[in-house]
């Protein structure tokens, strides 16, 4: 019985001096190195941070001319492509326009037999050019419209493309044609001639069954 009370007595000193040493002495856990390496959770920014970190983009002409430097830069490495040249158009060709500076080009009297020409030239930069001029026929030799027979000739205005045509015995277009009259009024717009000048040619011509020749009048100019 005495043995058993000193193991009692013995077990409850045990009890009571180990509470006073952790009492005493607490026992620190250290954090393994996977909880120490862990990194605090970041705080939200606000949005005027957020929108302040965004990257700042620049427009305008100089940024346009930058980043074609860096297409450039970027692309120097393929072939480049071949300059296509440019062809001015007449119309692009400016001009001081010839004003002023037309006249008279036919005050003649002369026969026609079956056609009878002639030709003058509208210079560069005309950008108005007008004919202007009349013509009166008679019959050969009475020199009278009211003479016996036919005193009507046709009238014909054309290029120099055209009267080339007509020269070879070819159906042409005509710019103006009056096609049987003794007695005519004429008054006809050219085309601007551009850089370039353009040539016409007044035609006469005696399409009449009768025989002879017929006498013209004629007074023409052009102006600018």
């Amino acid at each position: 019985m005495k043995k058993l009370f000193s193991w009692m007595i013995f077990a409850v000193a045990a009890i009571y001096g180990a509470s006073y040493l952790l009492h005493r002495f607490p026992v620190t856990t250290q954090a393994s190195p996977t909880e120490r390496a862990e990194p605090q959770a970041a705080e939200p920014k606000p949005p005027e941070a957020a929108d302040a970190a965004k990257a700042v983009t620049m427009v305008g002409p100089l940024a346009d001319y930058m980043q074609g430097d860096k297409s450039s830069s970027s692309s120097s490495g393929e072939s480049a492509k071949p300059a296509v040249a440019w062809t001015p158009h007449a119309g692009d060709i400016v001009g001081d326009s010839p004003t002023g500076t037309g006249g008279v080009i036919l005050h003649k009297t002369f026969a026609v037999a079956t056609t009878v020409k002639f030709l003058f030239e509208i210079p560069a930069h005309a950008t108005n050019p007008q004919l202007r001029g009349n013509y009166r026929s008679f019959l050969k030799p009475a020199g009278d419209a009211t003479a016996d027979g036919d005193p009507n000739v046709e009238f014909l205005l054309m290029n120099q493309q055209q009267y080339a045509d007509f020269a070879r015995g070819h159906q042409a277009d005509v710019v103006y044609f009056v096609q049987s009259s003794h007695s005519q009024q004429v008054n006809v717009g050219l085309s601007p001639t551009y850089d370039k000048p353009a040539q016409y040619c007044l035609v006469f011509r005696n399409r009449s069954s009768d025989a002879g020749k017929k006498i013209v009048q004629a007074d023409f100019s052009v102006d600018f």
